[in-house]
């Protein structure tokens, strides 16, 4: 089975087949994503005529060019065929996103792809052919010493990345199973993580002006209180008359409100319609 990735800034697109046990991958330059694809069909049906007999393919011809063709290219190459090119986790990843599981949120999409990229910028060279149990410590051990804004990469943040990396790996490998694509070796169990940091409790905002009130503590340690920060009933209402007088967006007090009552997190709050409300109770 034959697949592309388009690049319509570059007018370019990368085609993976597989062919007599063997992986590769060819950038060619197309104007379109439909011309990718009807090349992808050709490259299909030329291997399903070779497989049936109806062609067959010079011993010394370059299997890449052969096949691109159509069958139409049978120039002996001049030079020996290259080793099919490392499969690198920037092809695993466009492989995913040519095809995709379905139904996957829009949200779930747009956080695949940050930790993609954090993959990459660790990672950026790295051969699935190789890629280890190993290979998946030293992103660790190389992640957690990176800081945002200030604090150290935490644990689960880590462990999101490489679950992802996981699930895109396999979800490809699945598809692919007839080409060899190899699936992951290592497993998230296996590897050995950060120790985590034990959050605060939650506290009144009584109790953490008497913390900082201590002194010796620097700004992220003043952060890391706030946001442990419980409102009582009357602070949750001083905080609602505040948002519903504010010059904010319609949406912002009612939201907030859903929150506040309800505990819902934000991406229920984004989620929710009118037909899930009932205004006659």
């Amino acid at each position: 089975m034959a697949s592309h990735h388009f690049d319509p800034a570059k007018d370019k697109a990368r085609i993976f087949f597989r062919y007599g046990g063997r992986q590769f991958n060819k950038t060619v330059r197309v104007d379109s994503d439909r011309a990718a694809f009807r090349l992808c069909a050709l490259i299909e049906e030329t291997i399903q005529d070779l497989e049936r007999g109806k062609l067959t393919m010079p011993v010394e011809a370059d299997p890449v060019a052969f096949l691109m063709s159509g069958g139409k290219v049978t120039s002996i190459a001049t030079k020996q065929v290259a080793a099919p090119k490392a499969v690198t986790l920037s092809d695993l990843f466009d492989l995913y996103r040519t095809d995709p599981p379905p139904h996957l949120e829009t949200s779930t999409r747009k956080m695949q792809e940050i930790h993609f990229r954090r993959l990459l910028e660790v990672l950026p060279r790295a051969d699935i052919q190789t890629f280890d149990k190993s290979s998946a410590q030293f992103y660790i051990s190389r992640r957690s010493k990176q800081a945002y804004r200030g604090r150290p990469i935490q644990r689960e943040t880590i462990q999101k990345e490489l679950k992802t990396l996981r699930q895109a790996w396999m979800w490809v490998a699945g598809n692919r199973a007839r080409e060899g694509f190899p699936a992951p070796t290592w497993a998230m169990r296996e590897l050995s993580f950060p120790k985590a940091r034990e959050p605060l409790p939650f506290m009144s905002w009584g109790q953490i002006e008497k913390e900082i009130g201590r002194g010796n503590l620097n700004k992220s340690e003043n952060d890391d209180l706030w946001d442990c920060l419980w409102l009582d009933k009357g602070q949750v209402r001083e905080l609602l008359e505040f948002v519903s007088q504010a010059s904010a967006p319609a949406f912002l007090h009612p939201m907030i409100a859903f929150a506040a009552y309800t505990g819902a997190r934000r991406s229920e709050l984004c989620r929710s319609r009118l037909a899930d409300w009932r205004f006659d109770v």
